[in-house]
C-alpha cells in the first residue's frame, strides 16, 4: 500500500515471483513508483504470500510451529505492527487448534501477522508482519528471509527450531 500525498492510497500486487530476474523487475517497480514520489506510512502493509500448497501435512506442521515458536522475535523485527487491526498475533484458541494439526483450515481471520485463511483461495499462507515500504532492500530483505526459513523448513537444517511443543514456554530475549 503507497500513496502520494497521502490524501489517498493505492495497493501494488505483485504477480507470483518464480525467478531471480521477475524479482528484480518487482525492485524495478519499487525504485520507480517511490521515484514517482509515493510514499508509505504506518497505516501501510507489505504481504507477503509464500507458496504452501505443495508441503506434506509434516512439512506444513513444521513451518506453522515454527511461526508460533518464533512469534515474538518476529514481532521484534517491527514492534508496532503487533498494535495493528490487520496484523495481530495468533490468538491461544488458533495456537492450540494448529497444534492438533488442524492445520490451514485452522485459521478464521486473516488479519493475523501469519494468515492461514489465504490458502483456500491463493494455496499460500500470507505474511502481514512488515510496515509498508518502497525501500527495495527491505523488500528483498523480508522476501529473501521467508523463502530461505520456508526453504530450511522444508528440507530440514533448521532442526530444533520448530520441534518444540506449542504452548511451551520459551524466552526470545534475556536481559543482563
Amino acid at each position: 500500500s503507497c500513496g502520494r500525498g497521502y490524501s489517498g492510497g493505492v495497493e501494488i500486487n505483485s504477480p507470483i515471483i518464480r525467478t531471480v530476474n521477475q524479482l528484480r523487475q518487482l525492485i524495478k517497480v519499487c525504485a520507480l513508483v517511490r521515484r514517482l514520489g509515493f510514499k508509505t506510512n504506518s497505516k501501510c502493509g507489505l504481504h507477503v504470500h509464500v507458496g504452501v500448497e505443495n508441503l506434506t501435512p509434516a512439512q506444513r506442521d513444521r513451518f506453522i510451529r515454527f511461526f508460533i515458536r518464533w512469534e515474538n522475535a518476529f514481532y521484534a523485527l517491527d514492534p508496532e505492527r503487533k498494535n495493528s487491526q490487520y496484523c495481530r498475533p495468533l490468538e491461544s484458541d488458533l495456537v492450540r487448534k494448529l497444534a492438533s494439526g488442524e492445520g490451514w483450515g485452522a485459521w478464521n481471520c486473516r488479519y493475523r501477522w501469519m494468515n492461514g485463511c489465504a490458502f483456500r483461495e491463493h494455496g499460500t499462507c500470507e505474511f502481514r508482519l512488515m510496515e509498508g515500504t518502497l525501500d527495495e532492500e527491505h523488500v528483498l530483505g523480508w522476501v529473501s528471509f521467508l523463502l530461505y526459513v520456508y526453504d530450511n523448513i522444508v528440507n530440514g537444517p533448521l532442526d530444533g527450531l520448530y520441534e518444540k511443543e506449542v504452548g511451551e514456554p520459551y524466552a526470545v530475549f534475556s536481559s543482563m
